[in-house]
Formats: C-alpha cells, sequence, structure tokens
C-alpha cells in the first residue's frame, strides 16, 4: 500500500496493520503467520466447511489484531515464538469450529492476556489451559465458577452501607444466578475439566442471604452516638481503630464483618473482657439477618425465584483450582465486570 500517511500529536497513538511496529514483528507479519497457519492445517476440509473455516478464522484474526493494538506497549514480536503460535492455532481452530461470539470474546481476551505473561510462568501454563478448555464449557457452567468467584475468592472492602450491599447483589450476583441450573452434572463436568477440585472446600449451608450476611454484615452496622454508650473508657479509645468517625461524636464501624473485626482485635495487647465488650457493641449495631432477608425481599423481589440455584455451589465442598479462577475472571471481564483483576495475585508463585 502506497502514499499513506497518518499524523498526530506527541502523546497520540496512529494504528494501521501495514505499518511496522515499534517493537518488530508488523501488524502484517502477524496475518502473515496466522494464515500460513490455516493454509497448512484447512485444507482437508469440504469447499463449503473450507471457505466457513478460514471466514471464521480470518475473523478472529484480525479482531486479535484489533485488540492488541489497544494494548500499550504490547510486544508483537512474542508471535514468532512457536510457543505463541501453537496458541494462536489453538484459538482458530476453536473458533473455526464452533463460530460462536461468546467463545471468539473469551478466547481473544485469554490470548491477549497470555501475550501480556511472563514466559514460563504458572499464569503463562493456566492462561494455555485456558484457551483450551474455553471449547469444553458451557455458558451455564462459566457462570457457576464466576459466582464461587464472586462469592468466596473476592473482598470488597467498598461496601459500606445497605444500599452499597443491595446494588451489588442486584448488578453483579443476580445477573450471574439468572444463567445458572442447579445440575449435578455441571459440577461433575467441571471435576472432569480440572476446573473446580472437591476436596478442601468449606460448605457454609447457609443459602444465598446467609452467606452474603456473614461475609458483609459490616456493611449493615448502624450510626452511633460514642457519649451514650455504656462501655469502659479503653473500648471507646478503640473505635477510632475500627471506625469511622462522622460529626461530633457519631461513629459507624468500618469493618468487612464480625469475623473480621474479632480477627484485628485478639491481635491487640488488650484484655477478652474488652474484646467482647467491642464485639457486643458491634452486634448491638448491626442489622440482624431476618431484617436484612425483609428488606432484599422487598427491594430484589426477583431472587426469590433465583435464590434456590445456589444450592449448587453452597451444598458442595469445592474450591476452584487455578484453571477455574482464570476462566472465572476471564468470563466476569467479557460480561463488563472490568474492576476484577485479581488473577496475578491468585497466581503468585
Amino acid at each position: 500500500m502506497k502514499n499513506k500517511s497518518q499524523s498526530g500529536g506527541d502523546y497520540s497513538n496512529n494504528y494501521q496493520a501495514e505499518t511496522i511496529n515499534k517493537f518488530g514483528l508488523s501488524y502484517t507479519d502477524v496475518k502473515a503467520i496466522a494464515n500460513e497457519l490455516i493454509e497448512k492445517n484447512f485444507q482437508k476440509l469440504s469447499k463449503i466447511a473450507h471457505e466457513q473455516a478460514i471466514s471464521r478464522i480470518q475473523e478472529i484474526v484480525k479482531d486479535v489484531i484489533e485488540e492488541i493494538k489497544k494494548q500499550d506497549g504490547l510486544n508483537t514480536d512474542k508471535f514468532a515464538d512457536p510457543d505463541i503460535q501453537s496458541s494462536l492455532f489453538s484459538i482458530q481452530v476453536s473458533y473455526a469450529k464452533s463460530g460462536s461470539p461468546n467463545l471468539k470474546n473469551w478466547l481473544i481476551n485469554s490470548f491477549v492476556r497470555l501475550l501480556k505473561t511472563e514466559k514460563e510462568s504458572l499464569e503463562e501454563i493456566v492462561l494455555k489451559e485456558c484457551l483450551n478448555i474455553f471449547s469444553k464449557i458451557t455458558e451455564v457452567q462459566l457462570n457457576i465458577l464466576s459466582l464461587k468467584y464472586q462469592i468466596d475468592y473476592i473482598q470488597r472492602n467498598n461496601l459500606k452501607t445497605y444500599e452499597d450491599l443491595k446494588e451489588f447483589i442486584k448488578d453483579e450476583l443476580i445477573p450471574l444466578l439468572e444463567k445458572i441450573r442447579n445440575k449435578s452434572t455441571s459440577i461433575t463436568h467441571l471435576i472432569y475439566l480440572g476446573c473446580i477440585n472437591e476436596n478442601g472446600g468449606i460448605r457454609s449451608g447457609l443459602g444465598f442471604i446467609g452467606d452474603i450476611y456473614e461475609i458483609y454484615n459490616g456493611g449493615l452496622t448502624e450510626f452511633f452516638d460514642s457519649n451514650s454508650l455504656k462501655i469502659s473508657e479503653t473500648s471507646k479509645l478503640l473505635l477510632d481503630k475500627f471506625c469511622t468517625k462522622y460529626e461530633d461524636d457519631i461513629y459507624k464501624f468500618n469493618v468487612l464483618n464480625r469475623k473480621d473485626l474479632r480477627n484485628k482485635l485478639i491481635y491487640l495487647p488488650i484484655e477478652q473482657d474488652l474484646i467482647e465488650e467491642v464485639l457486643d457493641l458491634y452486634s448491638e449495631y448491626t442489622m440482624s439477618q431476618p431484617r436484612f432477608r425483609q428488606m432484599i425481599d422487598k427491594d430484589i423481589p426477583e431472587l426469590k425465584e433465583l435464590e434456590d440455584r445456589y444450592r449448587i455451589i453452597d451444598t458442595g465442598n469445592y474450591h476452584l483450582t487455578t484453571i477455574g479462577l482464570a476462566l472465572a475472571e476471564i468470563y466476569l471481564n467479557s460480561q463488563g465486570y472490568t474492576h476484577i483483576s485479581l488473577m496475578g495475585k491468585f497466581l503468585e508463585e
């Protein structure tokens, strides 16, 4: 292509597939690598199947390149690595067979993450496994992994009020519950794929509302006036450590839950009776679970019909493997949960 030019400011990004990437390989080189993989491996298909496969492969390669362009500083020289070419071929084959837009989205997300990872790291190994598993898993099963991930593996310290908790349930958990089906075959298949492990998990048996309340009752605490409290002066001093002070002497506990508060208290050089005094105060100014249940039923009436689907998570003593964690995060990101980015933390060595 000739006589094509672009201009931009000092901090602008100009993209053309034909231009040479500053890291070495051009986007045209990347296309050429992808096309070579196609020609070597899809010749035996019938004409119609071949044309459809080629169309899908060209589509996913185009979308991969577009996604790479959005990533600041991503090194396209990695495409010269046989390992990366193998992974590229893997996503081409998966999408050529399926044609599912959702699958394409998950594969691209995983592949671009793979390009960012350190060579021979645990994260690289896990992401390559994800590329192989996405074509073998259903969206129902991805929602099971994602809900388990949301409930058991993420601590949200920003849920400070009932309204925060209500919006969290409505916006982030209900959409996952809606897509879950309470079938044991899903768990059996996830075990087979290596996404979950039956041993070592924790079964609460509390149900959906019970689990949410146990984890996030810190967001259900009420304001109180420290001057009206019948507690020791030492306990009042502890309030500054575990509460947020508002105007005058108005306080509100600022902890994740009662267990979190207890764990913090026992590490202080104080007597057991003081610990119990602060915990009693916490309980006194925390909304009860029946009251929480009542308010949620009123504000999110659709939850009652969906809550039974949570049993598939609540009644199994299993935990997510590294593969399950990665699949859940990639799926959640594809659904717009862009604030979730803990994979690197979970896969630290």
